[in-house]
């Protein structure tokens, strides 16, 4: 579920699991419209940093 939006082409996500930052480029969201309530999947390359996890998404679908 998409919670915010921190910064152009960055997004917070919240599950039951936690949250996680992701960056979406524009051409990922291929013209598709969700907003906080949608469930979503995201897939991407995940890189672990000293201050978190972030995904760099390469799909943004509905499941």
């Amino acid at each position: 579920m998409l919670s915010a939006s921190s910064r152009m082409k960055w997004y917070t996500f919240r599950d039951p699991t936690g949250t996680i930052k992701v960056r979406i480029p524009q051409k990922v969201w291929n013209g598709q419209h969700f907003d906080a309530q949608d469930l979503v999947r995201v897939s991407g390359q995940v890189s672990h940093e000293n201050d978190g996890s972030t995904l760099n998404a390469e799909v943004i679908s509905k499941p």
